[in-house]
């Protein structure tokens, strides 16, 4: 037999083994989160489309402000 597990008190090595386990596990969990929240910036900022009547913030993509119906350029 190459290995035995006599003389070896599993009652303190199985949680201990657990344990050492789910911090291994905690600790990649939280790298994977820290790298998704410290992405590269936005290399374009978004262009905002305020109408000049109303001053209204309208999404980029809007063609015409919805507060006002003034046409943006």
């Amino acid at each position: 037999m190459l290995w035995s597990n006599e003389g070896v008190d599993m009652s303190v090595a199985g949680p201990t083994i657990i344990t050492i386990i789910l911090l291994v596990g905690l600790v990649i969990v939280a790298a994977v989160l820290i790298g998704r929240t410290t992405g590269p910036p936005s290399r374009r900022p978004e262009r905002v489309c305020r109408a000049a009547d109303c001053g209204t913030v309208n999404p980029p993509n809007a063609r015409f402000c919805g507060r006002c119906g003034q046409k943006l350029d």
